[in-house]
């Protein structure tokens, strides 16, 4: 159940142990039970009592510890997007997303990707998303119905480009049907918001159009929070 937990939390292991430490739990048993089980082939011939409270030191850490991790499941919903979105601003380039989580997490974290920052404490969450501000191009489908002009570096329909003497328009291709659109963008790594706009043609990266109503939106915010935590 914590594995979906590892790259978000940033943890070198999933063993016991490694969960325990990296909630600042310490054991008094210093082994592994691979360690151990050279221990116990020695305590079956041997029976020893210091052998034997090496093994029963280990198995108790190991119950009690067991409880003391069951908390890391509360950080599950950033994974799996049940959380709730309370607020979100724009903040020059950026998106601002505050929301919670259904239980407290028992440790604080934070987190930098490419595309956001997140940051975690108790029942609390916020995301910073990097967007951008400038002109971005939004590519329609069916080009041969465009005719491209390139000293106005767009395309329009052939219902209107017929108005257009011949020699300022040419068919477009797939690169150049788009028109360009000033405005704040955000992210997404897939079309989960439309329209669709792009830096160029060929980019992979996908964008839209952030607006007022959208940032007022918690439905909206939820689901694009969802979305990025997704490819942690």
């Amino acid at each position: 159940m914590i594995r979906p937990l590892k790259p978000l939390l940033q943890l070198s292991a999933l063993n016991q142990k490694s969960l325990e430490e990296y909630l600042g739990l310490f054991r008094r048993d210093p082994y592994s039970g691979g360690e151990l089980i050279e221990v116990y082939r020695k305590f079956t011939h041997m029976h020893s009592d210091d052998l034997l409270n090496v093994l029963l030191l280990h198995n108790y850490e190991d119950l009690l510890g067991m409880l003391s991790i069951l908390p890391m499941l509360n950080y599950l919903p950033l994974t799996e997007g049940s959380f709730a979105v309370s607020s979100a601003e724009r903040d020059g380039d950026f998106l601002l997303i505050y929301g919670l989580l259904p239980a407290p997490v028992p440790k604080s974290f934070s987190l930098r990707e490419e595309l956001f920052y997140l940051s975690c404490d108790k029942e609390y969450f916020g995301m910073q998303i990097s967007g951008i501000s400038k002109n971005l191009k939004h590519f329609f489908k069916d080009y041969k119905n465009y005719y491209y002009l390139p000293l106005e570096d767009t395309a329009i329909h052939k219902s209107v480009a017929s108005f257009v003497d011949k020699q300022y328009r040419e068919p477009a291709k797939a690169s150049t049907c788009y028109c360009r659109k000033k405005g704040f963008y955000l992210p997404q790594y897939t079309a989960l918001f439309e329209p669709v706009f792009k830096e160029d043609y060929s980019a992979s990266l996908l964008y839209f159009a952030c607006s007022d109503a959208f940032i007022q939106d918690k439905s909206s915010l939820r689901c694009y929070a969802e979305h990025l935590l997704k490819t942690v």
